[in-house]
């Protein structure tokens, strides 16, 4: 279909993850929370879409959360501690982060 792009695959969440970490937004709201180590962070890019933003149209949008492996011996267990609070809107075709929700949540 004219348009649309592929299904979201291994390059795509490898970059989400690459391009949330580089963001000084999502680094300081992770810091707010305790979170200085971007090793223990995983970055889920989890909802793919664009959601009435103007900036967003024409763009490939994903919605990325972090994650907190505290143990990097036992990374399956970080899906058991969300970093809440905290959404960064991906632009896949650009690179770039263009929005980082962070709720103040810090549970």
């Amino acid at each position: 279909m004219v348009g649309w792009g592929p299904v979201l695959d291994e390059d795509h969440e490898e970059a989400a993850e690459v391009i949330a970490k580089a963001d000084p937004r999502h680094v300081e709201a992770l810091t707010k929370r305790g979170i200085e180590n971007l090793d223990h962070v995983f970055c889920a890019p989890i909802s793919a879409g664009v959601f009435g933003h103007e900036n967003e149209v024409g763009r490939r949008m994903i919605r990325v959360l972090s994650f907190h492996a505290p143990d990097l011996d036992a990374v399956h267990a970080l899906w058991a501690h969300p970093i809440d609070g905290i959404v960064c809107h991906v632009d896949l075709t650009g690179r770039q982060v263009l929005r980082v929700v962070d709720t103040g949540y810090t549970h």
